[in-house]
């Protein structure tokens, strides 16, 4: 079950790249 595991981290960390990205994005559009 290690890989289900690391699939969810990945997917976790990319959601927060993601949202981390469009925040940023936001604010410099500001």
């Amino acid at each position: 079950m290690v890989d289900a595991e690391r699939r969810g981290r990945v997917a976790r960390v990319g959601m927060g790249a993601l949202v981390t990205q469009f925040f940023l994005q936001g604010a410099a559009a500001r």
